[in-house]
Order: structure tokens, then sequence, then C-alpha cells
């Protein structure tokens, strides 16, 4: 054997590994760009995919009919203008009205901006005012200047069981769902 073999050949070994370093880097990378390519085609064919439910609009308005239905984000801003996550182009709503949260067990947080108010199933909010922010269930009412909607989240959010829709939430659309106040006299509470 040449004297030199063994330097030769530890040389070589030396850029062979090197080789196959580069070839595992290009190969995990070609497998991260094929993997993110398949989670971007699964959420743009999933209709729901960052969505907690839907809005149903309850009043009938000109720009919004009875019965139009809003995708509803995690969290975003319910406003008047096309840039708002749940867009409401009816008299008395602002162009960025109020903010929302989606909290996991509890619902659906609304904030009203300054100034601007909103009423969740009956009772009013306001950043002036006390309680500050109000938390909608499933089934819950919204008025948020002209417009009204009812909330709807997907079933398989964790929400706590007093949260979920109530029996006159079911009620055909149209009819009217009568006040807590009237139900309790009605039944001699």
């Amino acid at each position: 054997m040449p004297e030199g073999w063994l330097e030769m050949a530890a040389l070589g070994l030396r850029y062979l590994y090197a080789l196959l370093g580069v070839l595992i880097v290009v190969t995990a990378f070609i497998w991260l760009f094929r993997d993110r390519r398949a989670t971007h085609a699964l959420v743009r064919n999933l209709p729901d995919a960052g969505l907690i439910g839907r809005m149903v609009v309850e009043s009938d308005t000109e720009q919004l009919p009875r019965g139009t239905e809003i995708d509803v984000p995690w969290e975003g801003v319910i406003g008047s203008t096309r840039t708002a996550d749940v867009y409401l182009p009816c008299e008395g709503v602002r162009g960025r009205h109020l903010d929302f949260f989606f909290h996991e067990g509890e619902g659906l947080e609304v904030i009203p901006r300054r100034g601007l108010t909103c009423v969740v199933d009956g009772v009013e909010y306001s950043p002036a005012g006390r309680p500050r922010s109000g938390i909608m269930g499933e089934g819950s009412l919204l008025r948020v200047g002209d417009a009204e909607v009812r909330l709807y989240i997907f079933a398989g959010l964790n929400m706590p069981r007093e949260a979920r829709m109530s029996d006159d939430a079911l009620a055909a659309p149209g009819t009217e769902r009568p006040q807590k106040a009237e139900r309790g006299r009605e039944h001699g509470r």
C-alpha cells in the first residue's frame, strides 16, 4: 500500500461527510416546504378554519337583510368599514365600533370603543360605564346601532353548559323573543 493512502482516504471521507451534511439539510428544507404547502392547502380547503362561529342578522335593514350569516374569527373588530373583521354596514355602527375576543370556556367578549356602546342580551355596555365589556354565549343577541345579530358558536369549542343556546333562542326566525323580566312575570316569579 502506498504511504499516503490513509491520509487521502481521511481527506476524501471528510468531504464525503460534509456533502452528506449538506444533503441532510437540503432534504430537511424540502420536507419543510412540502409540509408547509400541504398545511396551507388544507387550511384553504377548510371553510371554517380560524373561525369560532357565525353571527346571523336578526334585524332587517337595507344593507343587511335578515338571515345574513357573517363569519366570526377568534378575535377582531366589529364595524361598518370593509376592513372590519365583522362587517355591519348599518346606521349607528361606527367604522371600528367594538373589539371582540373569544375566551375558551367563557364565550365571546365584546368591548366597545371609547364613546360608543353596544347591548348584549338587553344589557348595555360602554367603556365609561360598569360593566365595560360583555360576554356573549351561544345564542346571545348583540345590538350595535340599528344592527341586531345573534351569535352561534361551533359545537367543537370549549363552552360551559350555561352559555349554550336556550330553548327560546331556537325559536323560528321572525318570532319575537320575550325579555327576561317579562318571562319572570308570566310564570309568577
